[in-house]
């Protein structure tokens, strides 16, 4: 146990902090194939990576909260990009978490912290994804000209904020 939590401390030393400036935000910055067989270390990197990913979505809701506030659908593509980025990152640390199980060097509790891991990356994109489904129906209104009352359109932003703050308390 000692030994492992020293490996763990090592190669979180190696590993990049994810402060990278020419990085693609697709990319996994923390995941290593190389420690595949080191469950142990392999889940730390997988969980600073989910982190990473939350952050990256706590930005999508604050813009779509934007987005509904101020109807600017300027905002939307760039939105829609990072939506993007976050599927194809979340897809990519998926894969990393089904190469970690399939490697089968995990103990039990390793592997119920997988499913863990797994069922919270879920949740996280799923929130981006709504996201920006929500300012795609702002874009919708708009192009369509559909009539809100304001009490709805402030009803909305209420739930946008709500939201905003759970996700931001739950990180």
């Amino acid at each position: 146990v000692c030994l492992i939590k020293f490996m763990v401390k090592i190669v979180m030393t190696l590993i990049p902090d994810g402060k990278a400036v020419d990085m693609d935000p697709a990319k996994p910055v923390f995941l290593d194939d190389k420690i595949i067989s080191q469950p142990a270390a392999a889940l730390q990197l997988v969980a600073k990576e989910i982190l990473r990913v939350s952050e990256m979505v706590k930005v999508i809701v604050a813009d779509t909260i934007t987005i509904v506030k101020t109807e600017d659908m300027n905002e939307l593509e760039p939105l829609q990009e990072k939506g993007l980025q976050i599927k194809k990152l979340t897809d990519q640390i998926t894969e990393y978490l089904a190469s970690l199980f399939s490697a089968g060097t995990m103990t039990e509790q390793q592997a119920a912290q997988t499913a863990s891991l797994m069922y919270i990356l879920s949740d996280v994109e799923r929130m981006g994804t709504l996201s920006v489904e929500v300012a795609k129906c702002v874009q919708e209104k708009i192009e369509n000209r559909y009539k809100y009352t304001p009490e709805a359109m402030e009803e909305l932003q209420k739930s946008l904020k709500t939201l905003e703050k759970m996700f931001t308390d739950s990180i």
